[in-house]
Parts: structure tokens; sequence; C-alpha cells
């Protein structure tokens, strides 16, 4: 079953740049790991220093590689003192069938 994460990463105020630039920085990396399926950011309407990470890995082991990845820990050395908060993450699962595994086996090749 595929697992998608929310990830809400609030920077001070003066880092919303930078902070912007290294999440920015994740998205190619990421995307080329075998078990990623999507990883999109989202900056906030209402505030520039709030973003919001929609990831996709095919499953456990997916997220697992990703977590354990250099991009990975180069983005939390880069976040650094620059977070008002830790990054609130929510793992969430499918409501409906899942179909990612076909759908990511086909896209993949």
């Amino acid at each position: 079953m595929s697992i998608s994460i929310l990830a809400t990463v609030s920077a001070k105020p003066e880092y919303a740049s930078a902070v912007q630039d290294s999440l920015q920085k994740m998205i190619p990396a990421s995307l080329a790991e075998p078990g990623c399926i999507e990883y999109m950011l989202f900056c906030s309407e209402e505030r520039e220093d709030v973003f919001l990470l929609v990831e996709s890995y095919i499953d456990d082991a997916a997220l697992s590689a990703h977590h354990h990845s250099v991009h990975f820990a180069e983005l939390v050395d880069s976040l650094a003192g620059k977070l008002v908060c830790d990054i609130q993450i929510e793992q969430m699962n499918r409501c409906q069938p899942d179909q990612y595994a076909e759908w990511y086996s086909i896209s993949k090749k």
C-alpha cells in the first residue's frame, strides 16, 4: 500500500526564502528515488513562511530509503535554526483502493 506524507514547515520569517530554496532543492532528488511516486511543494497564500510538502511512496521501504538519503540529511542540516517549530508530519493512507502500485510499475519503466 502506498504511503503519503503531509509535512507542514513553518520558517522563521527572516529565513522564509532560504527555507523555500532548501525545500525546492529536494524535489528533483526525491523524485529520482526509485520508490517516490510524487513530491510536491506548496507555499501558503496567506503566510510566506509556511510550506506544505505532499509526498507519496510506494511502500514503507521507499519512505525509509528517503529518510536515509543524503539529500534528506542535507535538508535537515540546512533547516537547522531556521524553523519556528518542528516540522509537523502527518502520515496518510489512501481511503480508496490503492492504484499507485500498478501505475508506478508502468510509469517508471
